[in-house]
This record gives structure tokens, C-alpha cells and sequence, in this order.
């Protein structure tokens, strides 16, 4: 998987970036949580992504197709609209294809994996759920830790010692996630900002994942969502010259 993470970046020095757009808001004060939402079936996502980390800094102009909590897609591009990298991931495998440098890598998108990379214990299902702005967990344990008039935190702990912890505001919206080791420190922190009303759903259209451990960052800001719309097929073939490097 370092391997993997290493091929993404330089393709990323390539991409160029996408224009902004203005969505009307309004929202109401609620105080249901954010889990999944059903009535989202699929998100088309476009925007652009930077990626910080200690030796590196790049730029990407990114489209994701999400469907429901079964998959995802991410495609990367270049100068004049050129796809230079595709991602595809369900819960049980991934492909990567490096199209810049002819390469591609696949394995099982396991929490394990996803350790071998920024020591992040976070499910398939979990990194989903954060696309789509929503509670990464597959249990609706939560207790209320403290609250104010603008926001309450909840946490929730789970059984390998760790602990969730979210921050979701008057109207409902998660604005932070944070998962803490035992000491209470963070081992990722995901902001959600700029939340905008969508086609009568609320979304954040700026999104900071953060990874303190190695002292990276991830940025994500949304010029656009499309909602509900059918997707088409998301998984892809790979050119018969190129060969799948499996990932353990």
C-alpha cells in the first residue's frame, strides 16, 4: 500500500484544477444524527483534491461516483480534461490504474491495508460514509459528551479501544469526526465545511482530512454534486498489456 501511495502522488503533479459554483442554502435545526441516509442512493462528485504531506505537495482535479455503501469511484485528470488515473473500490477488492505510468494495483480495501498506510483502522464502508458527509460507523452507539447552543459532541467506543468522536451542529450537519487512541489522541480528523443545500440534501463542499501521525493532509473542495442520478458502469477493465500488481 506505501508502494501504491507512492505511485498516486507524482501522477498528481499533472492535474489541473476545476472553477466553483454557487448553491443556494437553507437549513433548519434538527436534532436527528447524520447516519446513512437512504434516500441517497448515488453521489457524482467533482471538485479538486490536495494532497499535503511531508515531501510532497500536489494538486487534482477529481470526479467520484459513490453508490449507496457498495462502491466507489474515483477518477484523476490532467491538462485538457486527459484521464491520467482511475481508482475503484467495493468492499471486498480495489484497482488502481496508473495510465501515466502504465501501471496497476489491486488488492482487498481491508482496515488492515489501510493501516499498512497511515496507521487509519477505517473501513471500506467508512471512507464512503465520509464522502457522503454522514457518521463513518456502523453503529449508532453514541453518547452525548457536551453541547452548547451552536453544536453537540458525541462519542462512541469501539471494541479495539479506540474512540469516535463527532461534532454535529444545530441543523444536523457533521462538521468533525475524529477517531482518538486510548490516550485520547488523534489518529484521524476529518473537518467538513461549507455545508450547501443540494437538490433538498445538505452536503459539505469542502472537506479536510487530516492524518497526524505522519503529519499529512487531504483537501477535498466540491464545485459540484449530482444526486441520484444512474450511474454508469463503475468497475473497469484493464488494457490486456497491463499487468495487476496485487497488494498484500
Amino acid at each position: 500500500m506505501k508502494k501504491l501511495i507512492l505511485v498516486i502522488l507524482p501522477v498528481l503533479f499533472i492535474i489541473s484544477c476545476t472553477t466553483s459554483k454557487k448553491i443556494t442554502e437553507r437549513f433548519e435545526e434538527t436534532q436527528n444524527l447524520p447516519f446513512y441516509n437512504p434516500k441517497l442512493t448515488t453521489l457524482l462528485i467533482e471538485g479538486n483534491m490536495d494532497v499535503n504531506m511531508p515531501s510532497n505537495n500536489v494538486g487534482a482535479s477529481v470526479e467520484v461516483n459513490i453508490n449507496k455503501l457498495e462502491e466507489f469511484k474515483m477518477n484523476l485528470f490532467g491538462p485538457f480534461g486527459i484521464e491520467v488515473a482511475k481508482l475503484y473500490s467495493n468492499s471486498s477488492k480495489f484497482i488502481f490504474y496508473n495510465m501515466f505510468q502504465g501501471e496497476a494495483y489491486g488488492g482487498v480495501p481491508s482496515s488492515e491495508n489501510l493501516n499498512k498506510v497511515a496507521n487509519i483502522a477505517l473501513s471500506f464502508e467508512d471512507l464512503i460514509s465520509i464522502m457522503r458527509c454522514e457518521i463513518p460507523s456502523g453503529t449508532k452507539q453514541y453518547k452525548k459528551k457536551s453541547e452548547n447552543k451552536e453544536s453537540t459532541t458525541y462519542h462512541n467506543k469501539l471494541d479495539n479501544k479506540t474512540t469516535e468522536k463527532v461534532i454535529v451542529n444545530k441543523f444536523g450537519l457533521l462538521t468533525k469526526y475524529e477517531l482518538l487512541d486510548q490516550s485520547n489522541k488523534a489518529i484521524l480528523t476529518v473537518d467538513y465545511l461549507d455545508y450547501k443545500a443540494v437538490d433538498n440534501f445538505k452536503l459539505a463542499h469542502k472537506i479536510n482530512i487530516i492524518f497526524p501521525k505522519i503529519a499529512g493532509r487531504l483537501e477535498m473542495k466540491i464545485d459540484n454534486y449530482k444526486i441520484n442520478d444512474k450511474l454508469e458502469e463503475l468497475q473497469f477493465s484493464l488494457p490486456k498489456s497491463i499487468k495487476l500488481q496485487e497488494i498484500k
